[in-house]
């Protein structure tokens, strides 16, 4: 299949292709805003690079990994399956995380993901195997929930700002521009597929956001909560734990059947054993279960949240043709909503929260 590149893509691809052949510096900074094209352009450029091979695909999450996938970037898998093994765990629980010594693996070009969730220590790590990095990432969105970012405004190689995935008149477009360069969104405003209001959501708006082809995002784990409960509520769900129907949200990656953190499944029959069935996307898969962390923090496999809603962190290296986000946000404005609207490819209803509005209010009041 081919494309129509526009020159702003053209440009970047000889650029980048220009710094494989001939660059001093070990990586490629191919920076865009959302839409702009950049897995597609990065595929043209591996092939012209590595024309008999040889490129790994990666991205920081596991989801994020499998929209690679999706998308044609056969093999790709999250940075630290690549660069890491895992040795145990601390005594909080976290995994303990080990440089390999060989990535065995013939690799000319390793392409980076979402690498505005990359830290400066995890880019470090990549850079020691020698290997060029070509990195693909978006200035505007949330960077790492641990550690400074690796790459910033300061060493882009090329930044994408046109356009591609969304049509010119997109609301959603418009309005991700607009809060990228600054500003802070208001109630009742309609553009085009976005919508702006005050106050909680009402019970036909959440329904509406609870299928397959929908998410809830917020900023903070309560009002997660919250929805999460309310939406089940509506739908005619109760107690702790998922009835079948129910979304249901993987926190931890699960690679022996293919489900990654992220990703959202919808229970096929009640849970048996350390097993559940899920049918995520076209696919009906065997989970790993464990009834006592539903909703936790666990670090290992079988750890699942409700999935109608989710944190705006937790979306990132997804996408929804619609998404209902609720204002909650109190740090971080701009990369948060930039993020959160940039999930959505078709529609975006925002509802500001009381809490949303008493801390701007203060915070101007407070200038």
């Amino acid at each position: 299949m081919s494309f129509n590149f526009n020159s702003e893509q053209l440009a970047a691809i000889s650029k980048a292709v220009d710094w494989f052949k001939n660059g001093e510096q070990q990586y490629f900074f191919l920076s865009g805003y959302a839409g702009t094209g950049k897995t597609t352009i990065a595929k043209t450029i591996a092939t012209k690079c590595c024309p008999d091979g040889g490129v790994i695909f990666c991205a920081f999450t596991g989801k994020a990994a499998s929209r690679l996938r999706d998308k044609g970037c056969s093999g790709a898998r999250t940075i630290h399956s690549l660069i890491y093994d895992c040795k145990g765990e601390d005594a909080k629980g976290n995994p303990i995380f080990v440089d390999k010594e060989d990535l065995n693996l013939k690799a000319n070009l390793i392409v980076v993901d979402e690498a505005s969730m990359v830290s400066q220590k995890i880019m470090e790590d990549i850079l020691q195997y020698g290997i060029p990095v070509l990195a693909l990432g978006d200035i505007g969105q949330l960077g790492p929930v641990l550690g400074d970012p690796f790459f910033t405004r300061l060493n882009m190689s090329i930044l994408l700002e046109k356009i591609e995935r969304q049509d010119e008149g997109s609301g959603v477009l418009e309005f991700a521009t607009r809060v990228r360069k600054g500003e802070v969104l208001r109630d009742d405003v309609k553009i085009g597929d976005v919508t702006i209001e005050s106050g909680f959501p009402s019970d036909d708006v959440i329904r509406d956001h609870c299928g397959d082809d929908a998410i809830m995002l917020c900023f903070f784990n309560d009002d997660r909560m919250h929805l999460n409960n309310r939406a089940r509520t509506l739908l005619g769900f109760s107690g702790t734990l998922p009835q079948v129907g129910e979304k249901i949200l993987c926190r931890r990656n699960q690679p022996s059947c293919g489900l990654m953190n992220g990703e959202i499944g919808t229970v096929l029959s009640e849970p048996y054993g350390s097993r559940i069935s899920l049918r995520v996307g076209n696919r009906n898969i065997i989970a790993e279960w464990d009834s006592s962390t539903f909703g936790g923090k666990s670090k290992w496999p079988g750890v699942f949240h409700f999935g109608y809603a989710a944190t705006i962190h937790a979306s990132q290296g997804s996408e929804w043709p619609k998404v209902l986000i609720y204002d909650d946000i109190t740090d971080s404005y701009a990369k948060c909503m930039y993020t959160a609207l940039t999930r959505a490819t078709t529609s975006a209803r925002i509802y500001i929260s009381k809490r949303a509005t008493n801390f701007r209010s203060e915070a101007i009041a407070n200038v």
